[in-house]
């Protein structure tokens, strides 16, 4: 019998996590499923981990590869995924037991071909909702309530410029996908992107489907690890975020003026990223930040013009505004004050 569900797992480095992560699988109310573990060139005990757990369960399969990164694991997991569904999972993360029996129940009542989720976010000291939780099922197969979908997919910040809920778009293990549908548009994730992989895939996916199905429920557990490099100086941010932004550029579907505002937004965010991780917590030469920050800037410059609208703030259009005049010295200045003012 085929699995109704496949769940994949990138693995790499995670041997702390791992056990907790592939046993709230096993502990799944609805039991036809397989779970793929791609071990990525892990160099600690993790790969043996996965050898362990599938000895004792069938329905576990591991691939062990060279280290390429996550978004190759992922695809060697689509590539040998035999069920209808396809769910991710980061293999420090875990969900509730009950979330593939959330996914049957949601096929069997609808015709949908994206099903999304809420989760909680877990730190060293607490576990919060993304949302208020509420057993609320919401259906969008609209024209205009898929464009909203990509609009929050482009830039996540876009649900408080509409009466929708709160809902996260650009990552993938809170969602399934269909996986003819997969197959049918070739979409697999793009192993050139260091960075919004997972929205490139939600953006590209969004583009082929018509019906979506949005439950309020939290059923996975994103985990925030301490000592994350999520804050940490790294010195090929500059070409990850611009590829980043290139690389969605080039696949949103129109310049239509609130996909471009998302965008821009998205584009700012980057820029204050860059600021708060490779300028702010490093002292740099003056002259060094003025040409790295002008190389990622030249991401805005593809767009030419600014629209009108409500998403970008009054200081997001002036750092724009800096950026399409090429004056580097004062947009660091801005973004200095700015983070004075946030401490």
């Amino acid at each position: 019998m085929h699995p109704l569900i496949t769940i994949i797992v990138p693995v790499y480095k995670t041997e702390q996590y791992l056990s907790r992560c592939i046993e709230s699988i096993q502990a799944q109310t609805f039991t036809n499923f397989e779970l793929i573990l791609v071990d990525d060139g892990s160099p600690d005990t993790s790969g043996i981990i996965c050898d362990n757990y599938a000895k004792t369960d069938t329905r576990i399969k591991v691939f062990h590869t060279k280290n390429r990164g996550v978004s190759s694991a992922r695809n060697l997991g689509l590539e040998n995924a035999q069920g209808e569904w396809i769910t991710f999972l980061d293999s420090d993360d875990w969900i509730e037991n009950n979330l593939f029996t959330s996914i049957i129940k949601i096929i069997n009542q609808y015709n949908t071909d994206l099903i999304c989720w809420n989760y909680y976010i877990d730190t060293p000291f607490e576990s919060k909702t993304y949302t208020p939780t509420n057993n609320n099922l919401i259906k969008k197969s609209s024209k205009d309530e898929l464009f909203n979908l990509l609009l929050l997919a482009i830039y996540p910040g876009y649900y408080n410029y509409t009466d929708k809920i709160k809902l996260d778009m650009f990552s993938i293990w809170n969602k399934a996908y269909k996986l003819s549908l997969l197959k049918n548009y070739i979409l697999k994730f793009d192993t050139h992107l260091k960075r919004a992989e997972d929205t490139l895939f939600n953006i590209r996916y969004l583009q082929q489907i018509h019906n979506v199905v949005i439950t309020n429920n939290c059923l996975t557990h994103y985990n925030i690890r301490p000592n994350s490099a999520l804050t940490a100086y790294n010195p090929n941010l500059n070409s990850i975020l611009k590829d980043s932004a290139l690389t969605i550029l080039q696949n949103i579907p129109s310049k239509e003026k609130y996909i471009t505002q998302c965008y821009l937004k998205r584009c700012t965010g980057y820029i204050y990223e860059y600021y708060q991780k490779n300028i702010w917590n490093n002292q740099i030469d003056m002259n060094k930040n003025i040409k790295d920050i002008s190389t990622l800037c030249e991401i805005i410059n593809n767009t030419t013009t600014i629209p009108k609208g409500n998403i970008l703030s009054p200081t997001d259009k002036l750092v724009l505004k800096l950026i399409k005049q090429k004056s580097y010295r004062l947009l660091l200045l801005l973004l200095y004050i700015k983070k004075l003012i946030r401490r």
